[in-house]
């Protein structure tokens, strides 16, 4: 297997989440990488359902499912011509 290297960049402020959990300050430095891949795993694990999201549970968990609704037939479409007081009364509103 052929040996990849990847830098990876961390902003303080958006990526304020991953820093604090690594807890950077306290991880010596040939750590951080295996500290990131075990991140990047239990991510994996999370979205096919392996792992909770609580870690203080053992249980499996199934991320729930987003259903999508692809139904239109019932939807009417109708075009309204607005002249130019409708379009100042509705842009008051705003």
């Amino acid at each position: 297997m052929k040996q990849m290297r990847a830098s990876l960049y961390f902003s303080r402020r958006k990526d304020k989440d991953i820093i604090e959990e690594l807890n950077f300050s306290n991880l010596e430095k040939g750590d951080i990488n295996w500290a990131i891949k075990e991140l990047m795993r239990d991510g994996i694990k999370y979205r096919k359902g392996k792992i909770s999201p609580v870690k203080e549970s053992p249980v499996y968990y199934t991320p729930p499912i987003q259903d999508t609704f692809n139904d239109f037939d019932d939807i009417e479409i109708t075009k309204k011509d607005l002249d130019e007081s409708e379009i100042n009364e509705r842009l008051e509103f705003i």
